[in-house]
């Protein structure tokens, strides 16, 4: 592969292209697909992030050709060995009631983190990248369609190779021990990939602009990887509805940012440290704040009679901010709400053969009574919005709306609040 100096003066052409519990899991998909040009290419690049990052693979990284059909195979069964396709129906009925978004959300999430971005797939069961036809054509284009592929091609990267980094370095997390970033709890899997994705950005980044010679750009001025390669380096936000753009963005967007601080602040290593010990999406945002254990709740304490705990969740203060902000209509509130987040649960509880009538309980504890009157308010506003009136307050403090046959309530008690939704009592009349 070709190696060359570029001028300074490239960095403002190349940055004004910014682009518009239960069932049991599947068997694994078999992809074959040996390509020695391939393995010829990932091996060379491997030995070019060494010199980024200053280690590397233990052994030669493995990669065959797979097309979209056969990678979404492996990015589902992977999905599916971290969360049951009824546990997430469960969830999206859960996130349905709280107000956060529509019920295929807790699926769509996990299944773009899966899939990652678009180009190739990481099975993480058998280490390889799983990488489409079109990637590394056999001769590179004699006149590139894109401003940007010229450019890359006169510094002597070729267009994928960045991507392909960011692929590569997913797979060294691995062999490095790191955990995979798909976990069964919204915030679990919010905090993860925004340090698995921010990394393999990062090392694309410091990849794409050392061929410039304009490495500390990356991290001194800022820039995002949806600011390069015409946005190749993230999926396509826009194709999202709301919720899911914001919560996915955060893995992508806050995860490249975190990382690069964490880089700026003692490279690799404080990267490294950074995300082996900040493992909730509150800690990701917050790395100096005060770090908190996770919710100590007796499981006898919150059973219901005659149901059946159907799924279990920590939301986050990450996704507790989008709710909030989607509900209200202000991200400010978003942002407020969340700032003294300790920890949460989010529960769904249903009947047999009859989940729509199940009853959602969400317990959030917080890191004191002003930080939970600060939630309260913020949540009360967004119901307000959604239902188009202020709740009827009981006798205990709570407040509660009742709209198309659900009761809603929200109980606050010192530094927890608890919301309920649950099938609204017959009418007595």
């Amino acid at each position: 592969m070709r190696r060359a100096g570029f001028a300074v003066a490239a960095l403002g052409l190349l940055l004004s292209m910014v682009p518009a519990m239960g069932a049991e899991a599947p068997s694994r998909p078999a992809i074959k697909g040996a390509d020695l040009e391939l393995l010829e290419d990932l091996r060379d690049l491997a030995e070019q992030m060494k010199k980024i990052r200053g280690s590397g693979f233990a052994r030669a990284p493995i990669g065959v050709r797979a097309g979209k059909a056969a990678r979404d195979a492996v990015a589902d069964f992977r999905a599916g060995t971290v969360i049951s396709a009824a546990r997430l129906e469960a969830r999206g009925r859960a996130w349905v009631d709280l107000g956060l978004g529509d019920d295929e959300g807790p699926r769509r999430l996990l299944d773009a983190l899966a899939r990652g971005v678009p180009g190739f797939t990481v099975d993480t069961g058998t280490q390889r990248l799983l990488v489409d036809p079109s990637i590394f054509p056999e001769e590179d284009p004699a006149e590139p369609d894109e401003v940007s592929d010229t450019l890359l091609l006169a510094t002597g990267v070729r267009p994928d190779e960045p991507l392909m980094i960011h692929g590569l370095m997913q797979l060294l997390l691995l062999e490095e021990g790191q955990p995979d970033p798909l976990r069964p709890t919204t915030d679990g899997l919010l905090a993860g990939s925004s340090w698995t994705m921010g990394q393999s950005n990062l090392a694309a980044m410091l990849y794409l602009f050392a061929a410039m010679g304009l490495t500390g750009e990356v991290v001194e001025r800022g820039l995002r990887p949806s600011n390069v390669l015409d946005g190749r380096l993230e999926p396509n936000f826009s194709e999202l509805p709301a919720v899911s753009a914001r919560l996915l963005e955060f893995s992508y967007g806050e995860g490249y940012y975190q990382a690069a601080q964490a880089f700026k602040g003692g490279g690799w290593k404080a990267v490294t440290e950074a995300a082996l010990s900040r493992r909730s999406t509150w800690a990701v945002l917050n790395p100096h704040g005060e770090s908190f254990s996770a919710c100590e709740v007796d499981p006898e304490a919150g059973q219901l009679d005659g149901f059946h705990q159907a799924d279990r969740d920590v939301l986050g203060a990450h996704a507790l901010s989008v709710l909030i902000a989607e509900l209200s209509g202000k991200d400010n509130l978003g942002l407020i709400a969340a700032d003294g987040w300790r920890c949460d649960e989010l529960t769904r509880w249903e009947l047999p053969g009859s989940p729509a009538g199940g009853i959602t309980t969400w317990d959030t504890y917080w890191r004191d009574a002003q930080a939970a009157k600060d939630f309260v308010y913020g949540y009360r506003r967004g119901l307000e919005r959604r239902f188009g009136g202020k709740g009827e307050k009981s006798p205990n403090g709570a407040l509660k709306w009742v709209r198309d046959g659900r009761e809603y309530s929200l109980a606050p008690a010192g530094d927890q609040v608890r919301v309920m939704i649950r099938p609204a009592p017959a009418d007595p009349r």
